[in-house]
């Protein structure tokens, strides 16, 4: 028992790290100014070593050696699996590696807030490049550990516990049924078009309803905040959650939606076991089970008829003057929100063309990372794929086109899976809860959520990183990971008569 209290107390001390490298993060991408970025990227490179040497000190190794599994109870035990990983990623990658790519992310993420405005491609690819080539480098050693290919290394680190393999199955088993689908979704309704937006909207109405509707939705103000950011994200730390979205006058929906979304991810961030804060069990248990969670408040809730009929009665208070604006009367605001098109910006896509703009990236960060494709023909290989999986393409506007996320300036290779598996988790917890709770559709559009959000508490967010991922999904749903519950949404949701 003496080794797993080393080990313990060793991990308390390494969330101190996290703590600091969250806030330190948030920071940059939302108050930093513009000239501190060359200092930032030293420092987080500093963090991210810092953080690197403590998981991989050799006393971690001793103490995992002579620690007696029979001695601990079996969240221990779960803690103790947790550690093991973590500790055998950090060893395979050199201090020099983990360095070296942490400040060429923060720098190139600083490059891509300033060069996306104007879509130069030019002065951000030699950004890119660095990135690629230091994702490359630490690929191939932590697949030599993980005995995997190194994409799958790298997709591990953002879901443990699902191989490559795995996902790649479950992707096509999307791709099997969604481009018909989509098609059929398009001509639904008679084809009849919802009223536009009918803006402008002043960003300072935006943000008390983006912030109404978090709140209503259970996020703890007292242990978060609301900012904008380039990208929308989630950030901080434990006991510190924060939020971002982004605004547009043109349009209420994408900022309230981004807020909803990033709920989501807050909401699990807030509700992690109490008990394992600053053990690695305490950890949420992977990005695609994130998404599931940002993805779930923000489609399956966010676009909910009734939820909408809620967002309609803000609409009038915060814009004055919305008889003369029907985008949010009657069923136009439900159907405005649930039209199918495919489009060139993956962050405003429907529920149908999404999972086309995942595949994409996905597709292409295999190749860049299996060195397949070189970052100089990106552009033109995104124009392609755009084309063939979604009938449109960018025509080299590249700020609307390869530009638009900041995953890949991050270096943040092996993530965007996680979007498309997050919507089936999504769905299939909807299932299940929808088994649990038959009055949903009621309590959703009298403003309750209490009870939707106390049952993904104790089913998701309490469990933490103590079940493994398949493990959770059978916990909470009674059965794995499948496509049948997401393709049976989106039947119902997007094959119907015009509302």
């Amino acid at each position: 028992m003496d080794a797993y209290l080393g080990l313990a107390g060793h991990f308390e001390e390494l969330a101190a790290l996290d703590h600091i490298h969250g806030v330190l993060d948030w920071d940059r991408r939302v108050v930093m100014p513009a000239g501190a970025a060359e200092e930032r990227a030293r420092a987080q490179a500093a963090v991210a070593r810092w953080r690197r040497a403590r998981l991989a000190d050799p006393r971690v190794a001793a103490w995992l050696a002579a620690v007696e599994p029979a001695s601990l109870e079996p969240d221990q035990a779960a803690n103790l699996r947790e550690m093991k990983r973590l500790h055998r990623r950090a060893a395979a990658v050199s201090e020099e590696q983990t360095g070296a790519l942490a400040d060429a992310a923060a720098r190139s993420e600083s490059a891509w807030e300033a060069c996306r405005p104007a879509g130069d491609w030019a002065a951000f690819r030699p950004y890119l490049e660095e990135v690629v080539a230091r994702v490359q480098e630490q690929a191939a050693a932590l697949a030599e550990a993980e005995e995997s290919t190194p994409y799958g290394a790298l997709l591990a680190g953002f879901q443990p516990g699902l191989t490559a393999e795995r996902a790649e199955a479950l992707l096509r088993e999307v791709d099997s049924f969604l481009p018909d689908l989509v098609a059929r979704a398009r001509t639904a309704g008679g084809g009849e078009e919802a009223p536009a937006a009918g803006g402008p909207f002043p960003q300072a109405a935006q943000e008390r309803l983006a912030r109404k509707a978090a709140e209503l939705l259970g996020y703890d103000f007292q242990h978060g905040r609301l900012d904008t950011a380039a990208h929308p994200f989630t950030g901080g730390a434990p006991g510190d959650v924060r939020i971002t979205t982004r605004y547009e006058e043109r349009d209420f929906a994408p900022g309230l939606l981004a807020a909803v979304h990033e709920a989501g991810h807050a909401l699990y961030e807030q509700h992690l076991p109490a008990a394992w804060r600053r053990q690695p069990a305490g950890r949420a248990r992977g990005m695609a089970v994130h998404e599931g969670q940002s993805l779930f408040m923000e489609k399956q809730v966010g676009l909910h008829p009734g939820f909408l009929g809620l967002v309609a009665g803000w609409l009038d208070e915060a814009f004055p003057g919305a008889e003369e604006r029907p985008a949010w009367a009657g069923p136009a605001l439900y159907r405005r929100l649930t039209r199918v098109e495919p489009g060139l910006i993956r962050v405003d896509a429907d529920e149908g063309t999404y999972p086309l703009h995942i595949r994409l990236r996905h597709e292409l960060e295999q190749a860049l990372i299996g060195r397949e494709l070189a970052v100089s023909d990106l552009p033109e290989a995104w124009e392609a794929g755009m084309q063939e999986r979604l009938g449109v393409r960018p025509q080299g506007d590249h700020r609307n086109g390869v530009m638009q996320d900041p995953h890949w300036a991050a270096g943040l290779f092996g993530y965007f899976p996680c979007y498309t598996l997050g919507a089936l988790i999504a769905a299939q917890l909807m299932e299940a809860l929808r088994t649990d709770l038959p009055g949903l559709d009621e309590q959703l559009a009298e403003g309750e959520p209490g009870p939707l959000r106390n049952w993904l508490e104790q089913r998701v967010w309490l469990r933490g990183s103590l079940p493994e991922f398949e493990g959770l999904l059978r916990e909470a749903t009674g059965k794995p990971l499948g496509v049948e519950a997401f393709r049976t949404h989106l039947e119902g949701r997007y094959l119907r008569e015009a509302l």
